[in-house]
């Protein structure tokens, strides 16, 4: 799909989920205005612009995780992001199947995280599986929004139930967390520790 776009001159692409709606009316300005207030930064020229994605999912302890559910750019970036090639592991081997942590699901690239973590090797990252590492990574190559702003609706889920209840408060990174971190150095108040927690856990 994404190379029949770009065959008919399509320059940007947005990745949505086919059973979520967005309401935002002017969501396409929106999204180029982003690119364009934040370009990127870093020496990294395999990459044309930032790639916009969604707290949705985007989670605070999973490095490199970006949410595969929402997700913008520049339409060779984007390309580069979603043709991965197919992960033919017949076994991901886990120390503790029943209560994989945090680490374990970033370091084994399970789903979003196999998706990022290429896509960053591919545009020439080095990846350390931290969360200072994977946070200076969201801050140089990504801008993520709150799933708010876009007016994002999901109705897989009612709006009283939480998703995310077992993983704490504020599980996911909302803008104001990519702010700060875009502004103050790549720096978020959580441990490395905390990577060692069973997911099913919590924070």
């Amino acid at each position: 799909g994404l190379l029949k776009a770009k065959e008919l001159g399509a320059e940007y692409v947005l990745k949505t989920r086919s059973d979520q709606r967005i309401f935002h009316s002017s969501l396409e300005d929106y999204l180029i205005n982003l690119m364009d207030c934040f370009p990127l930064t870093g020496d990294y020229p395999k990459q044309k612009g930032r790639l916009v994605g969604c707290s949705l999912n985007t989670l605070k302890l999973r490095p490199y995780g970006v949410s595969d559910m929402f997700l913008f750019g520049y339409m060779d970036d984007m390309i580069a992001y979603w043709c991965v090639p197919l992960d033919d592991r017949k076994k991901v081997d886990l120390a503790n199947p029943d209560g994989c942590t945090w680490r374990e699901n970033a370091t084994n690239e399970i789903c979003e995280v196999h998706l990022c973590a290429n896509y960053l090797r591919l545009i020439g990252r080095k990846l350390d599986f931290t969360i200072d590492g994977s946070m200076k990574c969201l801050a140089e190559h990504f801008v993520i929004i709150d799933q708010d702003a876009l007016r994002l609706i999901w109705p897989k889920y009612s709006l009283n139930q939480n998703m995310y209840s077992q993983l704490g408060d504020f599980p996911e990174i909302s803008f104001n967390d990519w702010l700060l971190v875009y502004m103050k150095g790549h720096k978020i108040n959580i441990n490395d520790s905390a990577l060692d927690l069973p997911i099913t856990k919590g924070s």
